[in-house]
């Protein structure tokens, strides 16, 4: 048999309790009991003056370690956290606010480093960026776009303090296919990648608005410089990537 109530700074005795010997942990909020211990995994025991030892299972409230607050929102029926939900550093700061599936970022959801400052903000799944979302470093800004199992990957954006870096394509963090690189002196190359490193045909922007068009880099180094354009030409990117003046 089971039943929800509603408790107040309720000592837990955890099952691995003996794994802390110097820790304790406090609910607040609903909390499922049960008679039946078959199969539960239990958070503690009570038998809130009746006289017989029924378990308690966190439901939905804030779970407290050392009476400093770790965990805001709901429980699994095994104690897993589960739903929307806050965890907190042991210095008070938000860790992470989002969805979890299975005690893991699951779903869109913000991690914080120990300051309180953003880290990253997108999508998740079992605990690694999955999909869209933005790393951000002293509250700026140094990348968006997408990933795949915690790494950046396919198209993004990547961002120094005050200006736009890199945009195409990635994989595993790295500048890998066709993108473009902003330079910090007005350059723009673009061209196609390798693990990071230029290697294909391409061209140069140069401050000044002239074009270098059909340059081509091997491993990172400049093979051939191409043809230097004026403003006053029409470029075009024929489908084989080679670039033409018309």
């Amino acid at each position: 048999m089971t039943y929800t109530i509603t408790v107040d700074n309720f000592y837990i005795e955890h099952v691995e309790e003996t794994d802390y010997p110097t820790t304790t942990f406090h609910f607040t909020g609903e909390v499922v009991i049960a008679t039946d211990t078959s199969d539960i995994v239990y958070y503690g025991v009570s038998d809130f003056g009746s006289g017989t030892k029924s378990i308690v299972i966190p439901k939905k409230g804030k779970l407290y370690k050392n009476q400093t607050l770790v965990y805001e929102g709901r429980f699994t029926d095994k104690g897993g956290y589960t739903g929307k939900c806050a965890l907190y550093y042991d210095n008070g700061n938000k860790q992470y606010e989002g969805h979890m599936l299975n005690n893991r970022y699951s779903g869109f959801g913000r991690t914080y480093d120990t300051d309180g400052k953003l880290v990253y903000e997108g999508d998740w799944v079992n605990g690694l960026q999955y999909g869209e979302g933005s790393l951000y470093e002293d509250d700026l800004m140094i990348y968006t776009g997408y990933w795949f199992e915690g790494a950046k990957n396919g198209k993004g954006t990547d961002y120094s303090s005050i200006y736009r870096i890199y945009d195409g394509e990635w994989k595993d963090n790295m500048w890998h296919g066709c993108g473009k690189h902003y330079c910090e002196d007005g350059t723009i190359i673009e061209t196609t990648w390798n693990c990071g490193q230029k290697h294909g045909i391409g061209s140069i922007e140069l401050p000044n608005g002239h074009f270098r068009i059909n340059c081509e880099w091997k491993y990172d180094v400049l093979m051939y410089q191409g043809q230097e354009v004026v403003p006053a030409h029409k470029i075009r990117t024929t489908r084989n990537r080679d670039t033409v003046i018309v």
